[in-house]
């Protein structure tokens, strides 16, 4: 039987639970695993031609999710929860926030 992956709810407004940063380059979501804080998504958002920071989309063959920054954040994450079943969840937020892929 899988565990349900539910996205972690504010209780604060100390942090965002979904969102993106087109400056910096990165969207995230958290997931509640039962812990105060949750356990961090994050991806790459693809970078602009001009180099001007990020547009608003992901390149699903290329969002570093397994890479670096991310795949440290990710890490806790994809071996609670499963690497599939976690970007299925990841990718259905982003939807929802606008993000193209």
């Amino acid at each position: 039987m899988k565990t349900e992956i539910k996205i972690k709810q504010s209780d604060t407004t100390a942090f965002d639970t979904c969102g993106y940063d087109l400056e910096h380059g990165f969207a995230w979501i958290t997931i509640d695993d039962g812990s105060k804080q949750g356990l961090p998504l994050q991806a790459c958002l693809e970078q602009r031609i001009d180099g001007n920071g990020s547009k608003k989309s992901i390149n699903k063959n290329d969002d570093g999710m397994t890479d670096g920054i991310c795949a440290d954040a990710n890490e806790k994450a994809f071996e609670k929860f499963g690497y599939e079943e976690c970007r299925a969840v990841f990718y259905r937020e982003m939807r929802r926030m606008g993000i193209r892929f």
